[in-house]
């Protein structure tokens, strides 16, 4: 019959055993005492700083990054490249650096003129410059020198003498100069030498150089 309950009875209508279990010779009953939950203590890592005394360490639930493959390093940035030094400009071969230069021979004759030369035909003078934005060249000269000659030592070619010349730079002091006179080849002071003109010895191996860069008309 469904949902009826079956009692396993002896004959005599008494329960088995008379009613107690049966137990396993030598078997006996333990009391269930709760045990405090046990924590895994997983050692610290280089990327993380040890537990404090005391508190369980837990490993760092696991994120995304730990599962993306080894990227590439990055490469480094470009370094920008050194500046590379202006060098003097000059109009043709300058045959006066091996003449006057700081290499030659009578660089410390007696009766020569020292000079500041600058070859930079677009040198910005509607303004006081400093001696950095200049770049100075030293030549020693001989003071009996035609001023004529010593501009087509500079550089400027023979035959274009409505052309090409010298301007004077006056120093102002500090490191400072302005644009001075210009003189031009086939004109009359280029037939004067540097002496005449005032540019003798007396004046340029002291504390007082002539200071002049080629110019070009037009």
């Amino acid at each position: 019959m469904s949902g009826a309950n079956h009692l396993y009875r002896t004959p005599n209508g008494e329960p088995p055993n008379g009613g107690v279990p049966l137990i396993p010779p030598g078997y006996q009953f333990q009391a269930m005492v709760a045990q405090p939950p046990q924590y895994v203590v997983a050692p610290p890592t280089s990327s993380s700083s040890p537990p404090a005394s005391g508190v369980p360490h837990y490993l760092p639930y696991p994120t995304t990054d730990m599962f993306l493959p080894p990227q590439p390093a990055l490469p480094h940035p470009p370094q920008a490249a050194a500046p590379v030094p202006s060098q003097p400009e000059t109009l043709f071969p300058c045959p006066g650096r091996a003449k006057y230069g700081q290499q030659s021979p009578e660089f410390n004759g007696a009766n020569r003129t020292h000079f500041m030369i600058t070859f930079q035909l677009h040198l910005d003078l509607s303004r006081p410059v400093r001696a950095h934005e200049i770049g100075f060249e030293i030549w020693s000269v001989p003071s009996a020198l035609p001023v004529g000659q010593l501009i087509e030592d500079m550089g400027a070619p023979q035959g274009s003498h409505s052309r090409f010349g010298i301007t004077e730079l006056c120093e102002l002091g500090d490191g400072w100069f302005a644009e001075g006179r210009s003189i031009f080849l086939n004109s009359d002071p280029a037939r004067m030498s540097l002496r005449d003109l005032g540019w003798g010895s007396d004046r340029g191996t002291t504390a007082r150089p002539v200071c002049i860069k080629i110019c070009r008309k037009g």
